[in-house]
C-alpha cells in the first residue's frame, strides 16, 4: 500500500469539568483530556478510536453541611468503523468500554438522498437506546435534529448547529 493511500487524522482535546452544588453546598472541578484517531484503511472504510479521561479524573468536595461528593469521572475507550456503501449510504458500528462497566455496542445508518437532507437511525445496547434524526445542510450551516429513546428516561430531543468555515 502506498503511504498516500492511507489518511490519518488525530486530535487532542482538554476538558475542564466543574460542578456547582448550589447555595453554600460547595463546588469542585477537575481537568481531563480526550484523544482520538481516525484512519482511512480502504476507499470505503474508516476505523477510529477515542479515549476519554485517561487520567481518571475525580470530582470530590466536602461541604459545610457534611455533604460529600466523591465521583470518579468515567474513563471510556471507544473503537468503531464507518463503511461507505455508496455516496448515499453509510453504515457505522462502535464498541464502548467504560473501565468500570460492561461494554456497549452501537450501530447506525445514515442515508443521504440529496445534497441537503441526511436521515439517520441507530441503536445501542446496555440500557437499550434507539435514535432517529435528520440533518439539513444549508450552504455552510448544518442543522441536526434527533430524538433518542432511552429505556430509563423515555424520549430525549436533541438539536445541533454547526457552521463550517471555508
Amino acid at each position: 500500500r502506498r503511504s498516500s493511500d492511507l489518511n490519518v487524522r488525530a486530535a487532542v482535546q482538554l476538558d475542564y469539568l466543574g460542578v456547582q452544588l448550589g447555595g453554600n453546598y460547595g463546588s469542585t472541578s477537575a481537568f481531563t483530556a480526550e484523544l482520538g484517531v481516525q484512519a482511512k484503511v480502504a476507499e470505503q472504510l474508516w476505523l477510529g478510536a477515542h479515549l476519554y479521561n485517561p487520567n481518571r479524573a475525580k470530582l470530590d468536595a466536602s461541604t459545610e453541611s457534611n455533604i460529600t461528593l466523591d465521583e470518579r469521572v468515567p474513563t471510556l475507550l471507544r473503537a468503531g468503523l464507518g463503511y461507505i456503501v455508496s455516496q448515499k449510504l453509510t453504515l457505522t458500528g462502535e464498541v464502548e468500554k467504560d473501565i468500570d462497566q460492561d461494554e456497549r455496542f452501537r450501530f447506525g445508518v445514515e442515508y443521504n438522498p440529496n445534497k441537503v437532507l441526511f436521515l439517520r437511525t441507530g441503536v445501542s445496547t446496555g440500557a437499550l437506546q434507539g435514535h432517529f434524526g435528520l440533518g439539513l445542510r444549508v450552504k455552510q450551516l448544518d442543522i441536526d435534529m434527533a430524538v433518542a429513546y432511552r429505556s430509563q428516561l423515555g424520549a430525549t430531543p436533541m438539536l445541533n448547529l454547526n457552521y463550517r468555515f471555508q
